[in-house]
């Protein structure tokens, strides 16, 4: 939970949100904006630009979440579940903007019924036939778990995985070795934690590259020189 001031408190911590929103961290982000009552009469007030607008600072503050919601007692019901609900399936932050005169106001009651996100199950159920059929051909895979692994609380899972599996493993750039000790076969990326040779030779032409909760980056890893990667195919989970 982050409690910041308006304006001037958001404004500040606003590169500690946008950091947590790329690192999929989940922060609630809760900014006491001037009363209501003071906006409808575009007053001049401490910590605005003095023009009686008061939502440029929503604008900016917003982008740094996933979601938002600027609270009043007719949507506080609906809009909580809705933000918190989003925060948590993405796993990223969420702002939520309470103006001073309703903090304390009674809210209105409301029917909400949680949403429950499924996928398609015969999309699912042929996407993972065709991904196994693939595998089952393919000679050499080399898998690339990322740090949303450990974000979205997987590490089990994905060590169970490569403990089943004879992929080899390698985590991405960003990700922090620690969270995969667990994994089976992890040649690993970060300087000093594997030989150089040994990554070479585990990544030298596999047939399939699975991308595991991440998508690609185009960024040049440090493993790949001054190999040529060229797969040749690749599939991404989560």
């Amino acid at each position: 939970m982050l409690s910041t001031t308006y304006a001037v408190g958001e404004l500040s911590a606003i590169n500690g949100v946008m950091g947590a929103k790329a690192e999929r961290s989940l922060v609630f982000h809760v900014v006491g904006m001037p009363s209501y009552q003071n906006q409808r009469l575009r007053k001049t007030m401490h910590h605005t630009l003095g023009d009686g607008i008061f939502d440029k600072f929503i604008d900016i503050s917003a982008q740094a979440a996933c979601c938002h919601a600027v609270i009043n007692p007719d949507n506080c019901v609906i809009e909580m579940e809705r933000v918190i609900a989003e925060a948590r399936r993405n796993n990223q932050p969420a702002y939520i903007v309470v103006p001073s005169d309703y903090a304390q106001a009674p809210v209105t009651p409301a029917d909400v019924r949680p949403l429950t996100l499924k996928s398609n199950e015969t999309s699912l159920q042929k996407a993972v036939a065709a991904i196994t059929e693939r595998l089952k051909s393919a000679k050499s895979v080399v898998a690339l778990p990322a740090f949303t692994i450990s974000r979205l609380g997987l590490q089990k899972k994905r060590a169970l995985r490569s403990k089943r599996s004879a992929a080899r493993s390698l985590p991405r750039r960003w990700k922090n070795a620690s969270s995969m000790k667990a994994i089976r076969n992890l040649p690993g990326c970060i300087p000093g934690c594997c030989p150089r040779k040994r990554r070479e030779k585990s990544l030298k032409a596999p047939n399939w590259f699975s991308i595991s909760a991440a998508s690609v980056s185009t960024t040049k890893p440090q493993w790949a020189s001054p190999l040529t990667l060229i797969p040749r195919a690749s599939f991404q989970s989560g």
